[in-house]
């Protein structure tokens, strides 16, 4: 039923969540998968394809979901959280191989994401270019107002770089305001940095 009435009425949220629980609770991963590509087909919401590389993960079919990943080119926030789900494809790879991979991201194929900027920086941070981490940790710092710990993070980190910069003053604002997303949960780095 909801194969012939989900096409018609243009994949509506409420009918797409029936069926989405239907699939969960049958077990039908791979329906899941299907559902999610053709209701991206149909409506160009980039959050059923971010649902689908979702589902490819569960799956534990990684090469599926890079792929899709490989495809972005634009900045919306279901391309921040595909960029975000896909990096787990490369849970054993070299951290050169998923540098290489936000590089493009961001200097190829022109994505604009916060989740992008956060690992472009924490990525060139690990591999020792703190100009560019710097950069683009800042940038992230903006955009990741839904995720505070990303941005607790990426000011923790953007401490260490001011530090290493010596940068005194620079490290302690980013540690304060790190303490400061945390809830106060931060006053070990916090103390560190002072």
């Amino acid at each position: 039923v909801y194969d012939i009435l989900l096409p018609q009425t243009h994949y509506i949220q409420t009918l797409l969540d029936r069926q989405i629980a239907l699939l969960l609770e049958l077990k039908k991963d791979s329906a899941l998968v299907d559902l999610f590509e053709k209701a991206y087909d149909v409506t160009g919401d980039k959050r059923k394809l971010a649902a689908m590389v979702h589902a490819l993960m569960a799956q534990r079919r990684f090469a599926d979901a890079r792929a899709i990943a490989d495809t972005i080119t634009s900045s919306t926030d279901g391309d921040g959280m595909i960029i975000d789900i896909s990096l787990l494809t490369f849970v054993n790879a070299d951290k050169k191989e998923i540098l290489a991979f936000l590089k493009k991201k961001y200097y190829t194929d022109g994505v604009r994401v916060p989740e992008l900027f956060y690992h472009l920086g924490m990525y060139e941070f690990m591999n020792d270019e703190p100009d560019s981490a710097r950069v683009h940790l800042e940038s992230s710092l903006g955009g990741l107002s839904r995720d505070k710990t990303y941005q607790v993070q990426a000011s923790r980190t953007l401490a260490a770089l001011a530090l290493h910069a010596k940068d005194s003053t620079g490290a302690v604002a980013y540690a304060v305001r790190a303490d400061s997303l945390s809830s106060g949960n931060g006053k070990s780095f916090l103390a560190l940095v002072y």
